[in-house]
């Protein structure tokens, strides 16, 4: 097999989203050497919008956070829908990335003493942006990487973490969900068919990222 050319993704997410990004790296580039037998190069390019990402050097996967828009409440979200509509629009067609759109887990977490408590208006912000996702996922014809209901279902308590991802092992959960989505975003012609689908065996089912996150971090210890 001769080597790969390198997989690129660029990332439009929050700071507090960063870590999940880099772990997503590393875990792409783990899954498919061991897929594959070969070195895999993968790099991740953080943008600040979808709009910076450079027509001339595009990459294979678009991976974008509505976290970014947590803190524009003053904004009708038929605004913020339409704004979003446009900037993927935008996108460089020949070739076209593969795009993926992550939902928010909606735990908040409780203020600290002497704040006001204003969970309840950012649960339903939240709400509603994940509901944006959903929509723009079918105007755009893009994946959806369901952080949402990976956390739900494993459980904020269990991981340490809220909205916001903090924690090692959460942007590890994170990154084991954008890996997943990226080997089944259609990439055939960059990542042949059979490889992939030997990368998502040694990442493992969502049931047990957890312990796939743990081993990890604790080879890196």
């Amino acid at each position: 097999m001769t080597a790969p050319a390198p997989l690129r993704i660029d990332a439009i997410v929050t700071d507090g989203e960063r870590p999940a990004l880099v772990d997503a790296e590393a875990q792409l580039r783990d899954c498919l050497h061991a897929a594959s037998g070969s070195p895999w190069p993968v790099e991740v390019r953080f943008r600040e919008s979808l709009a910076a990402i450079d027509p001339h050097d595009p990459p294979a996967v678009v991976v974008a956070s509505l976290l970014l828009e947590l803190d524009r409440g003053g904004e009708p979200l038929a605004t913020t829908q339409a704004r979003w509509q446009q900037a993927i629009a935008s996108l460089p067609e020949a070739p076209r990335p593969a795009i993926l759109l992550c939902t928010i887990f909606r735990h908040v977490a409780a203020p600290a003493q002497g704040a006001p408590d204003d969970r309840v208006a950012v649960r339903e912000r939240l709400r509603r942006l994940n509901l944006l996702v959903v929509d723009l996922s079918h105007d755009a014809r893009a994946g959806v990487v369901d952080l949402d209901r990976a956390f739900s279902q494993l459980g904020a308590r269990a991981l340490a973490t809220d909205h916001r991802l903090t924690g090692a092992v959460a942007a590890g959960i994170a990154a084991h969900a954008i890996v997943a989505g990226i080997l089944t975003a259609g990439l055939d012609d960059r990542i042949p068919p059979e490889i992939q689908e030997r990368a998502t065996q040694h990442q493992g089912p969502l049931r047990d990222a957890v312990a796939f996150v743990e081993r990890r971090l604790a080879a890196r210890a």
